[in-house]
């Protein structure tokens, strides 16, 4: 028993109970160790919390770990360690209660978990790596012989209470390794650790990382592994905020000590990879740089300023740390030149490299570390939130008016019993289905699985041992159908789902109840929605609705419930029937007579517009698709306020129904006369005459029933006939603002998103049903492709068939999976069967079948079809790629060869196949000859990352293109595009990709693309040569193999390290080329598809595209006719369409060669910003509903923040003065509100940094309103930037041709401000700055637009009490008045003093600062030479 206390290590445990506190934990593992000189006294626990593998999904399968150590050490540790030669690391300890035993280790490999943060508090994970030969956890600590403190563990989380810190353990030792492993094979397993441990699962929070030397060259390596993996990959990455680098070698560093230490070892190559010398550090930074500037990771760099004694070796053969002192990592190095050119993103640390990260308590390095953690876990501090106040909470004004009007009548107001009681009427099931709850990816999966072979899978039906036939007939509950990859679980399920046997024998004619069935097949190389719990419960609740319509009272009721919820927010919100009732007791008529007409008046107003527009395109437009009919309702019902106000003129509803038909005519993909105007014309009249003019409805039923007269009986004596009528007017206007608040809402509740906790509401509603008797057959296929903890899932499937004791619902469910342990565990005891153990029939029939047109093949290959169907285990794919193999063999030797010799061969060939599909596919890659590898290499990454489909004819032009470092003259090639024999190129296609390419006609195609993609496809797809054949993947699981990020360097070899480019950068290159060989037919719609491949190639590579895509020949943007402005020649694209597409590292790289590119060139570069943000054409016409708002700010963001980048190094917007012009209508253009704001800073930036000569008016750009723009900037400004122009000088009566004042515009029903909805605080913030700072009306006809806007503010709740200074003195309301002279003498518009310059008449273009400006500044200087020209 060792007595030495000086210093004592620490050890972790794990597999401690979820429950334990600490001082039970002491208790636990004194009991366990069984030592009598370790009582739980002698045990100090310096952490406990739950290993990062446990969740919550299931509480009893939880743990927690612990780090600790012991006062003495315990014998049976100290026998263990004490003469043995290997000595141990690692003890276990059974404890009689627990499933699992206790571990103790002093290793801590894999993930430890150092604090305990409560679910409610947890933000972020903070993972630290170590370096080279270092302990995962000691060489955290500081040197000497106190072992307790350990700055990341026992610093950092008081400072950070919601992180979760960990260390992660991997063996790099180099003294007597004999491992060959690589910095990618390392990289690898830490990403295959962090998947196993959930972080790549949706739900996962965000991390970041503390990496020390090598543990930087891994991270470093992972995040370019990440950028070019699957879709989990990219989610991984998309979560990983930011790193702080420890002395990690960008550069390399001086290794012979190492070297000599390792020898001849087989990590000598591992070693040398590091050094100083080696270019492979070099392109693993170039590819690091350029990913995490994409991925806009927060970096900071520590560099080292001591120098480190280096190894040497002993006398015993030992080595320590006693050489000569070096200098490990540089600065340069461990900071990519950063400490020079980024200083504030480095830190300094006076210590060697191996203390740099061994702080002691109380280091004052230690701030340091949190300031730049705090910065990397930070919300973005710049970013503005916009969002307008409620109307709905408003409506308490609208109350008040209203009372006002009811004692001006004489009445009390409505009990308080008819509050909160709103009209239900039957919801747009269809709308919210399709757009609220249902994914669009929902049924691809299930279309993109290819059909049974011959008769295979009949035996399902007709084998008793199976037992499905009678579980499908009288089972219950869950029946599961286990197999191996490949073995055609998909394809069983697909078919069982859609063969008419399966629901005949569902169906019980005895029986009562309705019977459905549904479906969801995940897809792991899918969407997220196609492989996530929230696909899944979506897909589920929209089948279920809409395979069973009676079911549609549950949607209703939920949504009622909702609206109700919302309406209690409102304060004394009454009901329309209160409404009414009130209408007709000023009309005269008495409770007791007033039944029928509030029966007949509440039909009239009560209609749904949603039902009635339905109702019309159904009548109106039967052959337009429903989806898209959906799209073009939806855009007509988003200017629904807009139209209700405006059907109180005929002229104004005209204008909007005219302004709202391009954006409904823009839903339409094609065929757009469908849809003629004329009709569309016809059905806005009715819609809007039979649902939005409520006032027109109130008046025509009053005047049917000769009502309104009787009202004049009911009003207080004393009052004029004509004070009578204006009382019934506004009470009149007062119920049909509220009525139309009602609609609002109703609408706003009807098109809200559903988020996934009411859809999961909505799914236990419908389990827990009481309405019909409902028999649901569910079938899941692929639950081992489900994204998350499998156990999570599991739960879910025995939660489905458990049913409440009152429901009506009864499920039972089939599912498929690969058999998991997890599955296993929960699902042995259902039945099912292995599908792999019930196709050995199948599988010799497929063979046979792939047999029977060669005799020769046939005679020698059919005896072994036994061997074969065992060999293959049940899997499809692995007989497809033996047989053909094994025919390959026989065409090759079968006419020279000896049968018995050949048969001997063939077996041969047989017993060298591997068994698994993954191993089968790298050796059919590894009898490849080297010097074609990279013709391989190109080939499949290619079919794995196109988007249209690849023919046969173009595999030759596809491999010598991407073997092109440089564009490649038509001439050279034009030997390979003449037609090539199809044997010809079958051979070089086979030869290349070994076989895993296969070679398909039209009708054998797998679609592999969604619906949306799929027409995309068709459009870019070129003109395909006679008998030519399209090319694809062998299958579904070589794509996923092509795609693991370690393809590249199985395939390549030494050469990967080396090689940057993908399939993306290759396909660059080849779509290039082949528009300019003329061979697509509609090449200006390929540019996109070119440019996002350039931008994928980038975001996946982290290399910029510019060595190739800065050569092109300048007549590609002639050809693809891009239009210069401002005579700017077509040729000179290149920058412009870089920005477009957002090509980053392009634009850095021209930097770099030129650091005057942007200011010195003549290319217009916002304009292409602006064009690049309708993106890709095709997918433009592609209606709204493919589009989200945060999908569209997001996209605002990516704009924006090129366009401050473009500015920020030198660009001058005066050489791209439509640029500015597209900037702000793109701004006014935005589908929303916090889109539009993203835009506001760009616009102040563009005017801040503009100098001389910007063009004044902004004309002529065919906005899809009717107005052509034609006015000065303030004209067009939303709120913020009003206020920017305004202090900067502009004037606020600024006239535009036709003589409007900004105010004039602002009212006008045509103007910018009142076409977009962002909500009526932008036009009224708008309005009170300009009348604050003087603004005037100018033209006549603006005081009937004046009284627009002010009841439609009111009607919302503003105070209207500025614009209602603008009212003439004593003037009436103007809305019928005719229209007066236009314009008004200038003299009128004096603006108020020290709020700008009086306006000149006869001189828009000059401006007066106030008093108060500046004259001395430049800034100012140039800000007002800007207004001279561009504000007036």
């Amino acid at each position: 028993m060792s007595t030495d206390q000086s210093r004592r290590k620490v050890y972790r445990l794990r597999n401690l109970p979820a429950h334990v506190d600490r001082l039970s934990a002491t208790e636990l593992i004194a009991s366990a160790i069984n030592d009598d000189h370790v009582t739980p006294s002698d045990i100090e626990v310096f952490s406990l919390a739950l290993t990062a593998s446990s969740e919550s999904w299931k509480k009893d399968s939880q743990t927690k770990e612990a780090t600790l150590s012991f006062k003495q050490t315990p014998a049976v540790v100290e026998r263990a360690q004490d003469g043995a030669k290997a000595k141990s690391t690692e003890w276990r300890f059974a404890v009689p209660a627990l499933a699992q035993p206790l571990v103790l280790d002093t290793h801590f490999l894999g993930f430890t978990v150092l604090n305990s943060v409560a679910p409610s508090d947890h933000t972020h994970d903070c993972i630290a790596i170590s370096g080279l030969a270092s302990h995962p956890f000691g060489s955290w600590q500081p040197k000497g012989d106190d072992k307790s403190f350990m700055w990341i563990r026992d610093a950092l989380p008081s400072a950070f209470p919601g992180i979760r810190f960990l260390t992660y353990g991997y063996d790099t030792t180099l003294k007597d390794s004999r491992s060959f492993q690589n910095v990618v094979d390392l990289a690898k397993t830490l990403m295959l650790a962090m998947e196993a441990n959930g972080w790549a699962s949706l739900g996962t929070k965000p991390f970041l990382f503390l990496a020390h030397s090598l543990g930087g060259i891994l991270l470093k390596q992972m995040l370019i592994m990440l950028a070019d993996d699957n879709n989990r990959a990219a989610f991984m990455l998309s979560i990983i905020e930011g790193a702080v680098f420890f002395g990690t070698p960008s550069a390399g560093m001086p290794i012979p000590q190492l070297l000599a230490m390792v020898g001849d070892q087989s990590n000598k190559d591992f070693v040398e990879c590091l050094s100083d010398q080696s270019k492979f550090l070099e392109n693993l930074e170039t590819q690091f740089q350029g990913i995490s500037f994409i991925q806009k990771k927060r970096l900071f760099w520590a560099y080292e300023t001591q120098t480190s004694p280096t190894v040497v070796r002993r006398e015993d053969g030992s080595y320590d740390r006693s050489g000569p002192e070096t200098v490990m990592v540089d600065p340069p190095s461990a900071t990519g030149d950063r400490y020079t050119s980024d200083p504030t993103s480095t830190i300094q640390i006076d210590e060697n490299h191996s203390n740099m990260v061994k702080f002691q308590l109380n280091d004052h390095r230690i701030p340091v570390v949190i300031q730049k953690i705090r910065h990397i876990c930070r919300h973005d501090e710049n970013a503005q939130s916009f969002i307008g106040i409620d109307p709905m909470q408003r409506m308490g004004l609208i109350e008040e008016r209203l009372e006002q009007v009811d004692n001006d009548f004489g009445y009390d107001s409505p009990t308080a019993s008819s509050f909160h009681d709103l009209e239900s009427s039957s919801w747009d099931c269809d709308w919210i289905l399709q757009f609220s709850i249902q994914s669009p990816e929902r049924d691809s999966r299930l279309e993109q699985i290819e059909q049974k072979f011959g008769h295979t899978f009949d035996w399902a039906y007709e084998d008793p041992s199976v037992g499905l036939s009678q579980w499908l007939r009288k089972g219950t509950d869950i029946f599961w159908v286990s197999g191996k990859p490949g073995s055609g679980k998909s394809t069983f399920m697909k078919f069982l789902f859609q063969d008419p046997r399966t629901a005949q024998l569902l169906h019980n004619w005895r029986s009562t109840s309705s019977q459905i069935t549904v479906s969801f097949f995940f897809h792991h190389r899918g969407t997220l929605q196609q492989k996530s719990f929230d696909g899944l419960v979506r897909s589920l609740l929209s089948q279920l609705l809409e395979r069973e319509p009676r079911l549609q009272p549950i949607l209703d009721e939920m949504l009622d419930d909702r609206l109700q919820a919302r309406l209690k927010l409102v304060e004394h919100m009454t009901t329309l029937r209160s409404d009414i009732q009130r209408l007709l007791r000023r009309c005269g008529i008495s409770p007791h007579n007033a039944t029928p007409y509030e029966m007949q008046l509440e039909s009239l107003l009560s209609r749904d517009p949603v039902s009635r527009l339905n109702s019309l395109f159904a009548e109106i437009f039967p052959a337009i698709e429903k989806r898209e009919a959906l799209a073009m309702k939806y855009a007509i019902l988003s200017v629904f306020s807009r139209l209700a106000i405006a059907t109180v003129d005929k002229e104004l509803q005209d204008r909007e129904v005219k302004n709202t038909w391009p954006h409904v005519i823009r839903c339409m993909a094609k065929d757009r006369d469908r849809m003629p105007e004329a009709d569309y014309n016809i059905l806005m009249e009715r819609w809007c005459r039979d649902c939005l003019d409520l006032d027109g409805l109130i008046r025509g039923f009053l005047e049917r029933h000769d009502l309104q007269k009787r009202s004049h009986g009911k009003i207080r004596s004393g009052k004029s006939a004509r004070e009578r009528d204006r009382k019934l007017d506004e009470y009149i206007h007062e119920l049909t603002k509220r009525q139309r608040s009602r609609q609002i809402l109703r609408l706003d509740v009807q098109f809200t998103k559903w988020s996934i906790f009411d859809v999961e509401e909505g799914l236990r509603k419908v389990l827990d049903q009481e309405l019909l008797d409902l028999e649901v057959c569910l079938f899941f296929d692929a639950l081992d492709e489900y994204d998350g903890r499998p156990e999570v899932v599991s739960e879910f499937l025995k939660d489905l068939v458990n049913k409440s004791p009152s429901s009506k619902t009864k499920a039972k469910i089939l599912f498929s999976s690969r058999p998991w342990p997890v599955f296993r565990d929960e699902f042995s005891h259902c039945p099912g069967f292995k599908i792999h153990e019930y196709t050995q029939e199948d599988i010799e029939d497929y063979c046979i079948g792939l047999l029977s047109n060669d005799s020769m093949a046939k005679e020698l290959i059919m005896p072994m079809a036994l061997d074969i169907t065992r060999r293959a285990r049940g899997v499809f794919l692995w007989v497809r790629l033996a047989m053909r193999d094994l025919i390959m063999e026989v065409s090759k030797h079968g006419g020279t060869t000896d049968p018995a010799d050949m048969v001997v061969r063939l077996q041969q060939c047989l017993d060298s196949i591997p068994d698994e599909l993954h191993d089968y596919y790298s050796s059919i890659i590894q009898r490849l000859p080297l010097d074609i590898r990279k013709e391989t290499y190109i080939l499949l990454e290619c079919l794995s990352r196109a988007t249209v489909e690849l023919t046969l004819s173009q595999v030759p032009l596809l491999i010598r293109y991407g073997l092109a470092q440089s564009f490649i003259d038509f001439e050279a090639r034009k030997l390979y595009m003449s037609r090539t024999e199809r044997t010809m190129l079958d051979i070089h296609l086979r030869t290349i990709s070994g076989g895993l390419a296969d070679v398909v006609d039209d009708e054998r195609l797998e679609r592999l693309e969604t619906r949306r993609l799929r027409s995309i496809a068709t459009k870019y797809a070129p003109a395909k040569i006679d008998g030519d054949a399209r090319v694809q993947l062998l299958h579904q699981t070589c794509k996923d193999w092509v795609e693991s990020s370690t393809f590249k360097y199985m395939v390549l070899q030494d050469r990967a390290n080396m090689t940057w480019e993908n399939g993306h950068s290759f396909l660059v290159k080849f779509h290039i080329q082949k528009i300019m060989a003329d061979r697509y037919k509609e090449e200006r719609s390929t540019v996109s598809m070119i440019f996002t491949h350039a931008k994928q190639a980038e975001e996946t590579t982290g290399v910029s595209q510019f060595a190739y895509l800065s050569r092109i020949p300048k007549t590609f943007y002639t050809k693809m006719k891009f239009r210069g402005p401002n005579g700017i020649p077509a040729n000179s694209f290149g920058l412009a369409t870089a920005a477009r597409y957002g090509l980053w590292l392009y634009l850095k790289e021209a930097m770099r060669h030129d650091k005057y590119v942007f200011e010195n060139t003549i290319e217009p570069l916002f304009s292409g910003l602006m064009a690049g943000e309708r993106g890709d054409p095709t997918i433009a016409k592609q209606h709204w509903v493919d589009l989200t708002f945060d999908k569209s700010t997001t996209l605002a963001l990516d704009v924006v923040e090129m366009g401050h980048f473009l500015l920020q190094n030198g660009f001058r917007v005066e050489n791209d003065r439509e640029g500015v012009r597209s900037l702000l209508l793109r701004m006014w253009k935005s589908p929303d509100r916090e889109a539009a704001q993203q835009y506001i800073d760009l616009v102040v930036s563009a005017v801040e940094k503009s100098l001389l000569h910007v063009e004044t008016r902004l004309s002529g750009w065919g906005y899809p309103y009717d107005d052509d723009l034609d006015s000065r900037l303030l004209h067009y400004s939303p709120p913020a930037l009003v206020t920017y122009l305004l202090d900067r000088g502009a004037q606020v009566n600024s006239l535009e041709v036709n003589g409007a004042t900004p105010l004039d515009y602002l009212l006008q029903p045509s103007s910018l401000h009142r076409k977009d909805e962002f909500g009526m605080d932008w036009l009224h913030q708008i309005a009170c700055l300009l009348i604050q700072r003087g603004g005037k009306l100018n033209r006549a006809r603006s005081y009937a637009f004046l009284e627009e806007v002010i009841d439609e503010l009111s009607e919302r709740g503003f105070d209207t009490g500025p614009l209602e200074l603008l009212r003439p003195p004593a003037a009436p309301k103007l809305q019928h008045q005719q229209e007066a002279s236009e314009t008004r003498n200038i003299a009128e518009l004096q603006p108020r003093p020290g709020t700008g310059g009086t306006a000149a008449p006869g001189n828009a273009a000059t401006i007066h600062l106030g008093a108060g400006a500046s004259q001395s500044s430049r800034k100012r200087d140039l800000i007002r030479e800007f207004f001279r020209n561009f504000s007036g």
